[in-house]
């Protein structure tokens, strides 16, 4: 039961997540990535406290939980999410969430530099299997006559921002688990890693003075409360709480497998959306590029 819980809350975690980046694509498109994420992230905390109080969770932790749980927000939150949200207005959604696969890739490369741990070749195989798909995914987004032409400068940038979140959350689900591990709840985990995002968000928004312009841009489109709702319902409350529960209930390789499934759930999802069916290219990468995460993280 314990394991079917995980399952589900994987699976539930790549659908969620695909969701709320295609309801926040449309948000960040309207007012900008940096003021969409200072108006984002607070909304979530206050919906985490509720539900934390509730389930009698909202109190002080150990520091070295704590710590941790800091750290991935600042990393796995404010940091993934600028670069993913800044790769979607280049990109698009697909070539972005695919490339943000890569995760799994870049999570066994730190565990064999930093903790002794081995590829092997089967490692190797699934990182090439994982690489190939989202070559695939960028070859067929680019030759999508539906797609938005982008020059090869703005590509180059989109690849690379991609790229970075993957990084970034490969060291924030790492220091969820590590979390997780010295017994944090959760619900709780949600919540402090909510809270790392919102504090360096609005520190960058103040010291930037760019405060009052998200405010201001939420005055002018106030269509995007919608999107700003449903999003954080299914990415920074729901969706979170789920890959924790997923991580809780699972091994770190499988929780990471069946989360990896988004870039999987984003062609259903953005198809529905756009109601336009996904190029044959992009759906064969996705799904290769899931496969090789698989074969990596399951060796």
């Amino acid at each position: 039961m314990t394991a079917l819980i995980g399952v589900l809350a994987g699976v539930g975690t790549a659908f969620s997540w695909s969701v709320s980046s295609t309801v926040h694509a449309q948000a960040s498109r309207l007012l900008g990535v940096h003021p969409f994420m200072m108006l984002r992230q607070p909304l979530a905390v206050c919906v985490l406290c509720v539900v934390c109080a509730l389930a009698g969770e909202l109190r002080l932790y150990p520091w070295g939980s704590a710590s941790m749980a800091l750290l991935s927000g600042f990393v796995g939150i404010a940091m993934c999410d600028w670069c993913t949200y800044e790769s979607i207005g280049r990109i698009g959604i697909r070539s972005t969430l695919v490339c943000l696969s890569l995760n799994s890739c870049v999570t066994a490369l730190l565990g064999a530099a930093f903790l002794g741990e081995s590829l092997g070749g089967q490692g190797l195989a699934g990182m090439g299997i994982a690489t190939a798909g989202v070559v695939m995914v960028i070859v067929g987004e680019q030759r999508d006559v539906h797609s938005r032409s982008v020059s090869a400068h703005e590509r180059n940038v989109g690849l690379m921002l991609a790229c970075g979140a993957a990084c970034a959350m490969a060291v924030g689900m790492i220091a969820s688990k590590e979390a997780l591990r010295l017994d944090m709840p959760p619900l709780a985990l949600s919540l402090l890693r909510n809270v790392a995002a919102t504090v360096i968000l609005w520190a960058f928004g103040v010291g930037l003075h760019r405060a009052r312009r998200a405010l201001h841009a939420l005055h002018e489109t106030p269509v995007v409360i919608k999107y700003l709702l449903a999003g954080c319902f299914f990415g920074p409350t729901g969706g979170i709480w789920l890959s924790c529960v997923a991580l809780q209930h699972l091994p770190a390789a499988v929780a990471a497998t069946l989360i990896g499934l988004q870039p999987v759930a984003v062609l259903v999802v953005s198809g529905l959306w756009e109601r336009r069916r996904p190029a044959v290219a992009s759906i064969v990468g996705a799904c290769t590029a899931c496969a090789g995460a698989a074969v990596l993280l399951l060796r």
